[in-house]
């Protein structure tokens, strides 16, 4: 008779260590934090003005945009300097690249047959 193996309990499989018990990992590209800094205003929340650096349009008047600041809020994030990550969708994880969200793993020691080997 076959005895079974002590890694897995003879069933083949062990618990990923990685994202233990969720399936889920981590997001790399963010941190876990779900936002990125805003790629038109590499973060600051402000953009340059159409109407230059000097905030002045050619008849001296300040320009109504920026009203002489230079500089106008973001569209793109809403002045926030930060955007949704991309990679996880502003939920900070993804899904478990080592099991791919399955939370477990073929076992090493048995190669997944649950039989110890001799």
């Amino acid at each position: 008779m076959a005895k079974k193996c002590r890694d897995c309990g003879g069933n083949g499989y062990v618990e990923c260590e990685t994202c233990e018990p969720y399936g889920m990992a981590s997001c790399d590209d963010c941190g876990g934090l779900g936002k990125i800094p805003c790629p038109d205003c590499t973060g600051s929340g402000k953009i340059p003005c159409s109407c230059g650096v000097i905030g002045r349009k050619a008849n001296g008047k300040y320009c109504r945009l920026c009203h002489g600041a230079g500089e106008v809020d973001c569209p793109t994030c809403y002045a926030s300097g930060e955007i949704h990550c991309t990679s996880c969708f502003g939920k900070g994880e993804v899904t478990c690249p080592v099991c791919k969200g399955w939370k477990k793993l073929e076992c090493r020691s048995c190669l997944g047959t649950g039989i110890a080997q001799s």
